[in-house]
């Protein structure tokens, strides 16, 4: 079964955008703890990234790996200035596919 990451995200006070990706078991684990901070996380923009960001994401985030922040930044998606906050998460699990065209 295929898992799938859908993360949206607001980039310029209630315009989104949201992408998909395929994401195994694995990477998922990895990425638990940051999405509870994420989703705990009451300043408001809770993952400033491009010209949206006043902080680096290490400095958002100070208590993990800096390779993870940027790992998981990979399935967050971007606009064309970045985003200030992740309003969603979700996972997709997907039993059967079907190539339309």
């Amino acid at each position: 079964m295929e898992k799938y990451i859908v993360i949206e995200a607001d980039y310029n006070d209630g315009d989104y955008i949201a992408q998909i990706n395929e994401i195994t078991d694995e990477e998922l684990n990895k990425f638990l703890g940051l999405i509870q901070a994420i989703k705990k996380n009451k300043k408001g923009h809770n993952w400033e990234t491009g010209e949206n960001a006043d902080s680096e994401l290490t400095e958002q985030y100070p208590n993990f790996d800096p390779y993870l922040l940027k790992d998981f930044n990979y399935y967050v998606p971007h606009g064309e200035y970045g985003v200030h906050t992740i309003t969603s998460i979700e996972i997709l699990k997907v039993s059967n596919k079907t190539k339309l065209l």
